[in-house]
């Protein structure tokens, strides 16, 4: 039984990863490069990361449009949609 349960826990983390691989290959195929580590202010200061900038990829558009893009993860606004992010980051591999 635990062998079978670890089993699909695994096979559900590799289609995560397959997931988030897909979305950023497609991130590439429209911007001609692969998303950054993090989207940064001009002064350097780190905004929002890749897992934010691949959203539109993974079928959450509605979820993107929401974050502020010129304010960091963690504002007053943007702190409250971390939450929502999907699942495929809570069991990437």
């Amino acid at each position: 039984m635990f062998a079978a349960r670890e089993a699909a826990q695994r096979t559900h983390s590799m289609n995560n990863l397959k997931q988030i691989a897909l979305a950023m290959h497609n991130y590439h195929d429209l911007h001609q490069t692969l998303p950054p580590a993090y989207r940064a202010e001009n002064s350097g200061r780190p905004l929002l990361s890749w897992r934010v900038l691949i959203l539109p990829y993974l079928d959450q558009q509605a979820l993107y449009r929401e974050f502020h893009l010129d304010e960091p993860w963690d504002s007053q606004h943007n702190k409250k949609l971390i939450e929502r992010m999907p699942s495929v980051y809570r069991s990437p591999g």
